[in-house]
């Protein structure tokens, strides 16, 4: 059989309108983001929840570590009360202040800090069942940067 219950989590700086649109109605399915709102594609306001399975967390242009740390905060408190068994990562870095298409302004000790929030979560919840997936980043040397914090962090 398979998975009953997993979680996509997703940090890219712009909504990922697709995926919550497949999962709107599926309650075995966790979809929550941050991501820079207003902006393209002009989804993911908080008020958009799915059938009480989709989180999404706004961030305002300018927004940097403290709001987006304490989006996930209250993401993964919702997250441990979903009890996923298994989460998928939709890891963009356009979030970082040196990216060029938007105005998040995110440092790397914040994509690794989210991640090891994850990485302990998986442990503790789904016997570390993690997987990341490459989204957005734009400025190569922060994006080489975030992924290379990113990749350390789920392995420590």
């Amino acid at each position: 059989s398979g998975l009953g219950r997993v979680a996509v989590l997703d940090f890219d700086v712009h909504h990922g309108n697709g995926t919550q649109a497949v999962f709107w109605n599926d309650p075995d399915v966790l979809y929550a983001s941050t991501h820079q709102y207003p902006g393209y594609p002009w989804t993911g306001a908080s008020g958009e929840t799915g059938v009480g399975n989709i989180i999404n967390r706004p961030l305002a242009p300018g927004s940097a570590s403290e709001p987006f740390r304490d989006a996930w905060t209250g993401i993964l408190e919702a997250l441990a009360a979903f009890r996923p068994e298994m989460v998928l990562v939709s890891a963009g870095f356009d979030g970082h202040r040196l990216d060029p298409l938007a105005d998040l302004n995110l440092e790397t000790e914040d994509f690794a800090w989210l991640t090891g929030q994850i990485r302990n979560f998986a442990r503790d919840c789904c016997e570390g069942r993690v997987v990341s997936l490459l989204e957005g980043g734009y400025d190569l040397e922060s994006l080489t940067e975030s992924v290379v914090a990113h990749v350390s962090a789920l392995n420590t």
